[in-house]
């Protein structure tokens, strides 16, 4: 793991042999790796990449019109992008054109607001299409982990609906969670759902807007509300009463503090607490080291706690 201000210092490493790499920096762009560096990099199964500001396709869509120059990353299983150093909202990576996936499994996009339409001047639908396929060429996607300001449904329907056989779904949205369960909802035939084969659930429940407000303002208990109830309840009916192949195992749920996951004021954690008995599996993780909670209020780390692979990295989960 690499956190750097700039790369003027040469850093020599092993490439060939290197399997896990997470390149944190606040240089403008870290093209100079993945274009240099990262090609030879032939064992990598684990790659966490923080973008600067120049490495988002924006106005200048030159590229478009070059040939294929992508190098195939065969045995990387996990790729992490993180777009928080655009602050305009999550954009088009121009890494994507450099690299192809054809093995991932795991998928983690942090970053601030993502809704295309909102941002239509720099997401053209040529854009769009273009990161769509991308998604879609990802066929052995089985994990896909979303921690991002707000979206919009039309953007949430279009990013899931490109990858179907996504089966765990890990979600930090700070705005309340707006318009997600409604979108993943089963119709009624689940084949036609977004992420049909979903069979677990990972959320954030630590920080959100809610708790912002509730946290600045004199409110009562019902302003600590991170999740629609109403909303969950209907989206756990629609996915724990279908069938088998299409149904909903285990919700996995973190929290900060014991009032994050305290059912007598969070509604949606009483909710959830009620398919228990239905054969749900819960699974309510109250983070308990105060390192980590110290850091709760930066949300672009929040994602080592909820890492499968840093579960049992205790070093990974405390260190900023």
């Amino acid at each position: 793991s690499i956190y750097a201000e700039s790369m003027d210092v040469q850093v020599s490493l092993p490439w060939s042999q290197i399997t896990h790499f997470l390149y944190m920096t606040m240089e403008k762009s870290v093209r100079p790796i993945y274009k240099d560096h990262l090609p030879a990099a032939t064992q990598l199964r684990y790659l966490s990449l923080e973008f600067g500001e120049d490495d988002f396709a924006q106005f200048d869509l030159d590229f478009l019109n070059h040939g294929p120059s992508d190098i195939q990353y065969n045995s990387l299983e996990w790729l992490t992008i993180n777009f928080w150093a655009s602050d305009i909202g999550v954009l088009y990576p121009l890494f994507l054109e450099a690299a192809a996936f054809p093995n991932l499994k795991c998928l983690r996009i942090p970053g601030p607001d993502w809704n295309f339409d909102e941002h239509r001047s720099l997401w053209p639908p040529v854009l769009e299409e273009r990161f769509i396929v991308k998604l879609k060429a990802l066929t052995h996607l089985e994990y896909f982990s979303l921690c991002v300001h707000r979206s919009s449904p039309a953007t949430l329907e279009r990013v899931f609906r490109a990858i179907p056989t996504v089966r765990t779904l890990d979600l930090h949205i700070y705005d309340n969670y707006e318009f997600v369960f409604e979108t993943l909802t089963h119709r009624e035939d689940p084949t036609d759902s977004l992420l049909p084969y979903l069979s677990t659930l990972v959320i954030e429940a630590g920080y959100s807007r809610a708790h912002d407000t509730f946290a600045g303002e004199d409110s009562d208990d019902e302003d600590l509300q991170p999740i629609d109830a109403s909303a969950f309840q209907t989206f756990l009916e629609s996915r724990t009463h279908c069938p088998e192949e299409f149904r909903l195992r285990r919700v996995v749920v973190y929290g900060a503090c014991d009032g994050d996951l305290d059912e007598t004021r969070v509604k949606f954690i009483r909710c959830l607490n009620g398919f228990r008995s239905r054969g749900l599996e819960v699974d309510l993780r109250l983070l308990m080291d105060e390192a980590r909670i110290a850091s709760r209020g930066t949300s672009n780390c929040l994602w080592l706690d909820r890492d499968p692979t840093f579960e049992q990295w205790r070093e990974a989960r405390i260190v900023e």
